[in-house]
């Protein structure tokens, strides 16, 4: 690879004064000149972290999150709240039906309203740091296994 070329989307970068640093923590990070004098490359402000964003800034998920729990009409989609009242949005949770770090986006198709009870026993390991903390607020059932549901 060329010092002077721009690779590896994945990868995460730190930029300082005019060189990037490339490569994983495990292998060790190597500093690398990016753009030459007639580039028109110019790298960030110095210390940015370049890294490829999956979530989206605060500002436009609290727009996503209003028109999803507008079109699901403030409902819960998930299995045990049939003809349950609408939520107010503060407590609504929006789940990714598949998960971002699954390949999920955030596009309105991956995304429903759930209510707290739902979304913490849905299969999804990512979702296993919520359990202690409805276990003890009685939202979920001490005998919660069973009730674990997939989608």
């Amino acid at each position: 690879m060329h010092p002077d070329t721009w690779h590896g989307e994945a990868r995460q970068r730190t930029v300082r004064r005019g060189m990037v640093r490339r490569g994983k923590a495990r292998r060790g990070m190597a500093w690398h000149r990016c753009g030459g004098r007639n580039s028109s490359f110019r790298p960030p402000p110095e210390g940015t972290l370049m890294k490829r964003r999956r979530r989206l800034p605060p500002a436009i998920w609290a727009k996503r999150r209003q028109e999803t729990w507008r079109r699901d009409e403030g409902r819960c989609c998930g299995p045990y709240c049939g003809d349950a009242p609408a939520l107010p949005l503060e407590v609504a949770h929006i789940d990714h039906i598949v998960p971002l770090s699954k390949g999920g986006t955030n596009d309105m198709a991956n995304l429903r309203t759930l209510c707290r009870r739902c979304h913490v026993l849905r299969a999804d390991i990512a979702h296993q740091g919520m359990i202690a903390a409805a276990l003890r607020d009685g939202i979920i059932p001490a005998d919660w296994r069973p009730l674990v549901w997939e989608g």
